[in-house]
């Protein structure tokens, strides 16, 4: 019987009713649907097996009546092949109760038609529900391979790709069907091929490790991938390795950035300029910079961290202890200053700076600091406190001067012109003579202020410091005494200054002077030159010395010494120790505004009971610069000269003026100021042989008003009068020009002697 049903499934040609009883009652029983359905799709007979009990339910209906509404097409397309056609196919179809048969369609033959269809259908329904459920699965974990972010892939032993996921695209651009069969090498990078193929032969082997390295992307460009694999086996032979890849690219980007960025921490931290250290609570060194260990001498870092902070750095280790009693509630702490000592035992004041560092439960944990060595920009800025303050008593003691030798000018004018009235017996002469001298020696004070303020005229030329000291010693040697030995060290192929001569002569005799006082039981003054070379700047107490090549002059004396706390005024004006009888206060500060007016600097050394020594430093000149002075020669006798106009807003000076040379027969004018010095002069048809007039003035300065009468009239000669020589205004006002001054007070003698130099002034 299976022959049979066999046989008339495969060929067309078979005539169902002639089988026999025996093969028909195995039909009847066969595990199957047999029917034969007539040309218009109807049962005519269907098997006991297939119809179960009611064969009668089933025979003279529709096939359709059994089937779902969509597989109904497709039967219908399977019989009317074998109608047609004479072919045999099969078809999926689904009955009404959802059950999936496989159903073979063959033509059945009634002479030589055919008129009926054979068709065996087998109930495969547990078998397509499996199938499903495999797909499902499949699909289930084909999605989950595809929605993994990382790549999984397996290779064989040769490393060809077996297997790879869609994630592989958004790393590499490739698609999977692009990188399938393809050498897995030909992605990786040529740097990094060798040591991923020892790692592929140890996974081999079972002994891989996971690795990073480049993989090349679609574009040419290479990313970085870490690689998790594991062998495949099947029956225990190793047969590829699978394994997932994830894209590491940022994370290697930003350890590189963490890598570069640590590497310039280091490096700041390295080569910063100020010493930086991080320690714990208790003062032991975790780490510090270069710069720390050479501002405390030591040799290395190794050799400081190894000393305990409080002993090794504090002047006062207890000080260490009350910092971090200050500042441990603080986040931050920035410009506290404390006494340090070098490895050598030098004292130094840092200022530190930085943050308070705290574990998680907000414990102490240690200090960031830096460390910054002000010592030295302590005593700058003692130094620059120190001439701001000399400064400041310099433009007072200037402008006291000022205003004092207009005083002194009508006082000693005045003096002198009542003199020159009475006879050496009248009752008034003695008296004027005191106020006269009375007045010469408050001059001579003024000229000190003056000096000390850097006001006081003066007429530089380059001059031997030699040739002066020299032409001094003999007269410093009756002032100081003969129980003073005088030494003189004059250094050999001396550099020239360029200096005021008679301002440098006072300035020994106030040393030498000076250096007398501190030895009132006798001793030595050494006056010294020499040349000195600056390579780099030098601070002294008052100023900074910039490199260059100086002269020196020194005057050491074996007294007994200036106290600090002394040292620290000895050039204000007015300040001495002295008593009350044996000094102004002024002798030191002479020679301290003289040095400063001269471009100069000044060093003093002292120790109590070793004496003390002044050293001068003067910029060292090779020729002669173009310097503003006064033209040389006095007249010996009256000069000649036509009407005068004197310009002083000052009255009581510019009427003594005025009767100073109204005494000597000249026909002379007056006005307060510029503008009516002009009314004056245009006024007058014949012009002023000679202009006498005040340097500064309210409105139009005495230059300016120079400028325009000799604009109008060349012939006029200009004599300047002042009371100090602001460097500044003076160097603005005669720039480039040949001047004349009559320094204030001034007497009858002084005022004839510069009439004469200013109409020698050509222009």
């Amino acid at each position: 019987m299976p022959e049979m049903i066999g046989n008339a499934m495969k060929t067309p040609a078979v005539d169902f009713a002639d089988t026999e009883p025996s093969e028909r009652i195995l039909l009847e029983n066969l595990p199957a649907y047999v029917l034969i359905l007539s040309s218009d799709a109807r049962v005519e007979y269907i098997n006991r097996a297939g119809s179960g009990c009611h064969v009668r339910d089933v025979i003279g209906r529709l096939l359709n009546d059994f089937l779902s509404k969509k597989s109904r097409e497709t039967a219908a397309k399977c019989i009317q092949s074998a109608l047609r056609d004479g072919a045999t196919s099969e078809c999926e179809v689904v009955d009404v109760n959802g059950l999936v048969y496989l159903a073979r369609c063959s033509p059945m033959v009634n002479g030589e038609a055919r008129s009926s269809v054979l068709v065996v259908a087998t109930d495969i329904t547990t078998h397509k529900r499996a199938e499903a459920e495999i797909r499902q699965s499949e699909q289930k974990y084909r999605e989950l391979v595809e929605n993994i972010h990382d790549v999984i892939f397996s290779v064989d032993r040769e490393g060809v790709l077996t297997f790879i996921s869609h994630a592989i695209a958004a790393i590499s651009g490739y698609q999977p069907s692009e990188l399938v069969g393809r050498p897995y090498r030909e992605l990786i990078h040529p740097d990094d091929y060798a040591e991923v193929r020892a790692g592929f032969g140890a996974m081999l082997e079972g002994k891989g490790e996971p690795s990073e390295y480049r993989l090349m992307s679609k574009d040419g460009q290479y990313r970085w991938v870490r690689s998790h694999s594991r062998p495949i086996s099947v029956d225990n032979v190793v047969v590829g390795v699978q394994g997932v890849l994830s894209d590491v690219t940022e994370r290697r980007r930003t350890e590189g950035a963490l890598r570069e960025a640590e590497g310039r921490y280091r490096s700041m931290f390295e080569n910063a300029v100020l010493g930086i250290y991080h320690s714990t609570p208790d003062g032991r060194f975790l780490d510090v910079n270069h710069s720390l260990v050479s501002m405390l001498g030591y040799d290395s870092a190794e050799e400081l961290t190894a000393m305990d902070i409080a002993d090794a750095l504090y002047v006062d280790p207890n000080e260490r202890e009350k910092l971090v009693a200050r500042i441990r509630g603080d986040e931050t702490f920035d410009g506290i200053d404390v006494e340090w000592k070098t490895k050598q035992g030098d004292a130094i004041t840092a200022r530190l700076s930085g943050r308070v560092l705290r574990n998680e439960a907000g414990g102490l944990d240690g200090f960031e600091v830096i460390a910054e060595d002000i010592t030295e920009k302590q005593a700058m800025e003692e130094q620059y406190r120190q001439s701001q303050k000399m400064e400041a008593i310099g433009r007072l003691a200037g402008g006291v001067a000022h205003d004092f030798n207009n005083l002194l000018t009508v006082i000693n004018g005045n003096a002198e012109l009542a003199l020159s009235t009475l006879d050496a017996s009248d009752a008034s002469y003695d008296d004027l003579i005191e106020i006269k001298k009375a007045g010469e020696r408050a001059a001579d004070l003024t000229t000190q202020l003056l000096a000390f303020s850097r006001r006081q005229i003066v007429q530089p030329a380059v001059v031997g410091l030699n040739e002066v000291i020299s032409e001094s010693a003999e007269m410093l040697r009756r002032i100081i005494g003969e129980d003073i030995v005088l030494e003189t060290r004059l250094g050999e192929e001396l550099g020239n200054v360029l200096v005021d001569r008679s301002q440098v002569g006072q300035v020994i005799m106030n040393l030498a002077v000076n250096a007398r006082d501190a030895m009132p039981r006798g001793g030595r003054v050494i006056l010294a030159t020499r040349n000195v070379t600056l390579e780099v700047a030098t601070p002294l107490e008052q100023a900074t010395m910039p490199p260059g090549r100086y002269v020196a002059m020194s005057c050491e004396d074996t007294g007994c010494g200036i106290e600090e706390n002394i040292r620290q005024h000895i050039f204000e004006p007015f300040f001495t120790t002295k008593e009350e009888s044996r000094g102004t206060g002024l002798g030191l500060s002479t020679v301290y505004g003289s040095v400063q007016q001269a471009g100069g600097f000044i060093e003093v050394a002292s120790e109590l009971g070793e004496g003390s020594c002044f050293t001068v430093y003067f910029p060292e000149v090779s020729s002669l610069p173009e310097v503003a002075s006064p033209v040389d020669g006095i007249a010996p006798e009256l000069p000649v000269v036509g009407n005068v106009l004197i310009v002083e807003d000052d009255a009581a000076v510019r009427l003594t003026a005025v009767q100073m040379l109204a005494k000597c027969g000249y026909t002379v004018f007056e006005a307060r100021n510029a503008e009516e010095a002009m009314r004056l002069f245009e006024a007058r048809r014949e012009p002023f042989s000679l202009l006498i007039t005040d340097v500064v003035m309210p409105g139009m300065s005495g230059p300016e008003l120079a400028d325009t009468i000799k604009n109008a009239n060349p012939e006029t000669r200009v004599l300047y009068m002042t009371g100090y020589a602001d460097e500044e205004v003076l160097s603005e006002s005669f720039r480039n020009r040949k001047v004349v001054l009559l320094k204030k007070p001034f007497s009858l003698g002084s005022i004839i002697e510069k009439i004469g130099e200013a109409l020698k002034v050509e222009d």
